[in-house]
């Protein structure tokens, strides 16, 4: 709030946090459109928001300190997996309190077990996130997830609306919402949500952003359309909407991408009209990258590939080719558009590796197996009977009317075959429901397979129960059975070989820092330190400001009032030559 008060200050205002009351004199006005887009507020409104904080920070003058988390860097890596050997127990002794899991020289001054596990690097680590409680995160959780399937409920009633108008409607309203989509869930995520690492935090926005833009463009799109208008040739079917589809990911995503429109924006338009080289400097900063959307761009084309590629075979090739312009175009932006990207760590990958790629396959085996089951999307079977045996009636020219409110010619021939009403859509039938979609599911007396279908279709439908059980033992495996081994066995495993290097070997070569307390935040360029630094080798910060000293960035002097104890502690031993 005192970064948002200064940036409302005039070039020839000198900005002193200690005097607020004239720091709102004179200051810049906020245009209504900030305040409604970016939730700007007036410099009055600043100045009341930091007062309030200013009473929350005396009250936290009177909470005796507590230690959260205590994080520890070795020199070597076989101190730290010996470390991690020894002092890794399973779960139900945490929450036992066993002591006598561990001998009593390994318990925390003697009477206290400790939770040991490997942390995620220095970089990703979220300070300011370590605090919250378990009941307060899953509160989080619900809202989020709440807020999320709200999202995906607007997002089927603006696509059916738009695919009713036309397909290129829909396509158009899917593509929409895909790019808007992030933008709001990573919104909610943020702000909504704690995590301990940004790893953690990208892996949230990813299931959330994969859940909604799988849904948009393949589930929703297949279930609002009509059965029989799956094949049929046209701009209100669900071919041409496939296709539709495709057009628009291939041209959509990489050309709002490159474009860059808020960051060209930004810098042609506020940049050369900013008041002085700081403000300026900060309309520079490049775009915001995001793990998340890039993965769920990535993971939505190929799912909607597979889901469709039964009935749209050439997706494949569409498919092939948008992967290959959005790697270019991905690279493009890393290079040349945005700006640093956070330190994610591995959960991103993980999640996508252990979970998405293996609900990708049991999609892709099932509605391959009910999409074949489904030809030809007619809901019309041959009864074996000809016109003139029975229904003779109905011999000549007659006048109907298509559902569309058409009234087209139709003439029946006395050697026509009669044809009844059959239900081919197995996915929905409920009593009994059919699974797997086989041959002995069709009703008796309106079969409509063909003797070819239902060969391959009882090839296909058992195996899709077998991709199927293969998907549940993975998921039971990595869900449950990991939860077991953890709760009751010695889980820890070190992975890999021991590394050679010492960790001030790293430190002198490649600049990576130790568990430094500090917080990132926007319009910062470099981080706002949260502990005392002066007795530690500044080389475990992992930056350099090369113009300023690290004091400058450190909040213990923005807060003097506060003792040293209400921050972060942090302690350095040198390894011994």
């Amino acid at each position: 709030m005192l970064f948002q008060l200064e940036l409302l200050q005039k070039p020839d205002v000198s900005f002193d946090y200690k005097n607020l009351d004239k720091m709102v004199e004179d200051p810049y006005p906020v245009p209504l459109w900030r305040r409604i887009l970016c939730c700007q507020s007036e410099a009055v409104t600043l100045k009341k928001n930091i007062e309030k904080a200013e009473e929350k920070i005396k009250e936290f003058e009177k909470v005796a300190p507590r230690t959260i988390r205590v994080f520890v860097t070795f020199n070597t890596e076989e101190a730290q997996r010996s470390a991690l050997r020894a002092l890794t127990i399973p779960l139900k002794d945490h929450y036992m309190n066993n002591l006598s899991a561990l001998p009593k020289e390994l318990l925390f001054r003697e009477k206290h077990l400790l939770k040991v596990v490997e942390p995620t690097e220095p970089s990703t680590i979220r300070w300011h996130n370590l605090d919250e409680t378990m009941a307060k995160k899953v509160k989080q959780r619900i809202l989020s997830y709440s807020f999320t399937f709200i999202l995906l409920i607007g997002a089927g009633v603006v696509i059916t609306y738009a695919r009713r108008r036309s397909a290129m409607w829909g396509a158009f309203a899917v593509s929409g919402f895909n790019s808007i989509a992030p933008q709001v869930v990573k919104y909610v995520t943020k702000w909504f949500e704690s995590h301990i690492s940004e790893g953690q935090l990208e892996a949230s926005l990813y299931f959330k952003l994969t859940l909604v833009r799988w849904m948009t463009t393949a589930v929703i799109t297949t279930l609002i359309a009509p059965f029989t208008n799956t094949l049929s040739n046209g701009s209100e079917y669900l071919i041409q909407s496939v296709y539709a589809i495709f057009v628009s990911e291939l041209i959509r995503s990489p050309l709002m991408q490159l474009s860059d429109y808020w960051g060209n924006y930004v810098r042609h338009y506020f940049g050369p009209r900013a008041p002085d080289q700081f403000r300026m400097n900060l309309n520079f900063q490049g775009g915001y990258f995001s793990l998340a959307n890039q993965y769920t761009e990535l993971t939505k084309v190929l799912f909607f590939t597979l889901y469709f590629s039964t009935l749209f075979p050439g997706g494949f090739f569409f498919g092939a080719f948008t992967l290959l312009v959005q790697y270019y175009t991905d690279k493009f932006s890393l290079l040349r558009s945005w700006g640093d990207p956070p330190k994610f760590g591995s959960q991103v990958s993980i999640v996508t590796r252990n979970y998405l790629f293996t609900a990708t396959l049991v999609v892709y085996a099932v509605i391959m197996a009910y999409q074949i089951s489904g030809f030809p999307y007619d809901d019309t079977c041959d009864t074996g009977e000809i016109v003139e045996t029975n229904y003779d009636q109905y011999h000549g020219t007659h006048t109907a009317t298509t559902g569309s409110d058409e009234q087209v010619s139709v003439t029946i021939r006395r050697s026509d075959n009669v044809f009844q009403f059959c239900d081919q859509d197995m996915l929905r039938y409920r009593q009994p429901s059919a699974f797997p979609p086989i041959p002995s599911f069709q009703p008796d007396g309106k079969e409509w397979m063909t003797s070819g279908q239902e060969d391959a279709l009882n090839i296909i439908g058992w195996t899709c129960v077998a991709v199927l059980a293969y998907g549940t033992v993975i998921y039971v495996n990595r869900i449950l059975i990991s939860f077991l081994k953890k709760l009751f066995c010695h889980s820890y495993k070190p992975s890999g070989e021991v590394g050679g290097n010492t960790f001030t070997h790293v430190l002198e070569e490649a600049g990576i820092g130790a568990y430094v307390p500090q917080v990132k935040k926007g319009g910062f360029n470099y981080p706002l330190l949260a502990c005392d630094t002066s007795k530690i080798d500044t080389e475990l910060l992992g930056w350099q400001d090369p113009d300023g000293s690290y004091d400058e960035h450190n909040l213990i002097f923005d807060f003097p009032e506060l003792e040293a104890d209400n921050f972060s502690t942090i302690k350095h031993w040198p390894a011994l030559e």
